[in-house]
């Protein structure tokens, strides 16, 4: 008994230093480092979700510090950061659910900036919902629209897609997270591999638990910059791939081209438009736009010129997302090209008065 009693007082000692230890670890990365947290989301933005692996939470606000910005993250009444909005539709409008990962839901920058609202606070009878939402992959774009977008009134959906978007569906666990993700099964057609029962219980719980937290993603932080050193000094200059290992194709392949029928196909069912939106290399995005053409999906595109690119006119100092000016860019390329975009043999947005004009203001 005295034994048992002795063993079990060590243990106790042992796991009060250790939670000592922790918590001094903790406040030495918040005072030495308090920009361990600027590529995570704030905490307590997201709720776990068993079917789309997470989703922005409803009605919270945060703000989200950095050392480059400070901007507020509101979430409306359905759950993503765009103005309070009304489902059913008002005369003459045209609604587009807007699809996309953290570039679209606006990382950094304040939500009347994002070219989606520029586009629409500078167009009549037009409203586009930002449904964005960081971290998604193309298949959680999708899946997201299957779920929710039937019952919104739209009239056009359009799903971002990058490098980025495309990578995560290879992936049914990232950013320490189980998300959903299509297989191609032995009769060539899409399979859904959900996430495994029970795990969405037990990913809720770590996030509750480390997401206020800075120490862990200090620690992330470093050892992927350990591993990244540790390959570029094994390849040398010709380490191309990125810390997933995914190396991107030059052009799309089955995988991606089945998930743009499905999606497609339900758009028709609900007699809803569909377009992709791209941001991608010159070869892979003209590959999609003839797909595009050939099967009745609209098209749009982003290309930035390089002048642009060098001067840091379009994205973060820090990172690869777009800063205002980079969303003003794209406000002014995506009107031009929605111009030309007909519904039922309609412009969907007026026409300037000449080329070259913009809406003053953006």
């Amino acid at each position: 008994m005295r034994a048992i009693k002795r063993y079990l007082s060590r243990f106790c000692l042992a796991l009060a230093g250790l939670c000592i230890s922790l918590f001094l670890a903790e406040g030495f990365v918040r005072i030495f480092f308090p920009y361990s947290r600027d590529h995570v989301v704030p905490s307590g933005l997201f709720d776990i979700d068993g079917y789309l692996g997470w989703k922005l939470k409803v009605g919270k606000s945060v703000t989200h510090h950095s050392h480059y910005f400070n901007v507020v993250y509101t979430i409306n009444s359905l759950g993503f950061r765009d103005k309070p909005r009304n489902v059913p539709k008002g005369k003459n409008v045209y609604r587009i659910l807007l699809y996309g990962d953290s570039q679209i839901f606006g990382w950094g920058v304040p939500e009347d900036k994002r070219f989606s609202n520029l586009i629409e606070n500078h167009t009549q009878h037009l409203e586009i919902w930002n449904l964005a939402v960081p971290g998604y992959g193309l298949d959680q774009e999708i899946l997201s629209y299957e779920r929710d977008g039937k019952s919104l009134n739209a009239d056009e959906i359009i799903f971002f897609v990058s490098e980025n978007t495309l990578e995560r569906t290879r992936y049914n666990y990232i950013y320490k997270k189980h998300k959903p993700m299509f297989a191609i099964d032995e009769t060539g057609a899409l399979k859904l591999i959900p996430i495994p029962k029970g795990k969405t219980a037990t990913t809720s719980l770590l996030y509750k638990i480390l997401s206020p937290m800075y120490l862990p993603y200090f620690l992330e932080r470093r050892s992927e910059m350990l591993k990244d050193m540790l390959k570029k000094s094994s390849y040398g200059e010709s380490w191309e791939t990125n810390t997933e290992g995914f190396i991107p194709s030059e052009c799309i392949g089955d995988f991606e081209k089945k998930m743009f029928i499905m999606a497609r196909n339900m758009a028709l069912e609900r007699k809803q438009r569909i377009v992709i939106l791209v941001e991608l290399p010159k070869a892979k995005s003209k590959d999609i736009e003839d797909f595009c053409n050939r099967n009745g999906i609209g098209f749009l595109k982003i290309a930035f010129d390089d002048h642009n690119e060098k001067q840091g006119l379009i994205f973060g100092k820090y990172d690869g997302h777009w800063n205002p000016q980079g969303h003003k860019l794209v406000a002014q390329q995506l009107l031009s090209q929605m111009e030309k975009m007909s519904n039922g043999g309609e412009n969907i947005l007026p026409k300037r008065e000449k080329e070259g004009d913009f809406p003053q203001g953006i």
